[in-house]
């Protein structure tokens, strides 16, 4: 895993400098106790920057194996997100979720959501949300 924070933070954002290196710091600190609970590709590249749109800590780019936290949400929620998004990166590694033109769950295409609750309810989502629930105490848990 490979953790970086854009020169734009220190460039345009300097204001959040300290931020992006807290949360550098917790993603290394951690790592081996998220490589226990997480199956995710070891060469992920981890971007601190901050993100464009209406309440987005982070997303996962399955495609070029990128994950993007944004620097402005607390650590606890980058934590979470952290979590949540190498999630995603494990089920693309064990080929359960296929990403491309058309999206697959286990082999099954899957209808693109049009509404935020289908989103939130496709099966891979689902799957991020509950196991981010189970790994965060043991991983994070002493963030408040």
């Amino acid at each position: 895993m490979k953790v970086t924070i854009a020169t734009s933070i220190k460039y345009h954002y300097d204001h959040l400098q300290i931020r992006a290196d807290r949360l550098a710091y917790s993603i290394n600190k951690w790592e081996p106790k998220l490589k226990e609970y997480i199956d995710y590709d070891p060469e992920v590249e981890i971007k601190i920057r901050p993100i464009k749109g209406k309440d987005v800590a982070g997303r996962a780019l399955l495609e070029v194996n990128k994950i993007e936290l944004d620097p402005r949400y607390t650590l606890r929620d980058q934590c979470k997100t952290i979590i949540h998004e190498l999630v995603h990166n494990e089920q693309v590694k064990q080929s359960r979720l296929e990403v491309g033109a058309d999206w697959k769950w286990n082999g099954a295409l899957c209808k693109e959501a049009s509404t935020y609750d289908e989103y939130k309810n496709l099966p891979w989502e689902e799957e991020a949300r509950i196991r981010t629930d189970k790994i965060f105490p043991d991983v994070f848990g002493l963030i408040n």
